[in-house]
């Protein structure tokens, strides 16, 4: 029921953007990968410092007000086969080993004479 006018803001300002997702049952998943980040760039502070009212003044703002201002286009298929899968065949193709499951902890690459060598711990192994 935000509606961007003042009798909106003045009910809405009274209430953390954090506290109005628990009452909306937003899970703590969503709350933490979707919400949050949000409003961390767009107001520069975490969702329990900003009152509810700035933080749907700022969508609708950027999401309602403002759509056909961004360049922005949503992935025609799944990201990981649109997006990761060709990046991971053109990095395997160029000598890199994944190792799934593990975590890369460090990562270095190092230029020689005969071009660049690398080693991981963990995670991603550039060419021997």
């Amino acid at each position: 029921d935000f509606d961007n006018s003042p009798e909106a803001w003045a009910r809405w300002d009274k209430v953390s953007f954090r506290d109005m997702c628990r009452q909306l049952l937003v899970t703590e998943r969503m709350y933490k990968e979707a919400f949050e980040p949000m409003i961390l760039t767009g107001l520069f502070a975490p969702g329990e410092q900003c009152s509810a009212a700035a933080a749907m003044g700022m969508a609708y703002f950027f999401v309602l007000a403002h759509q056909n201002s961004f360049d922005v286009r949503w992935c025609k298929g799944s990201v990981a086969q649109k997006l990761f899968a060709p990046w991971v065949a053109q990095l395997e193709a160029s000598g890199v080993t994944f190792k799934p499951g593990c975590r890369a902890a460090d990562l270095t690459i190092q230029s020689s004479i005969e071009g660049r060598k690398g080693k991981s711990v963990c995670g991603v192994k550039l060419g021997d």
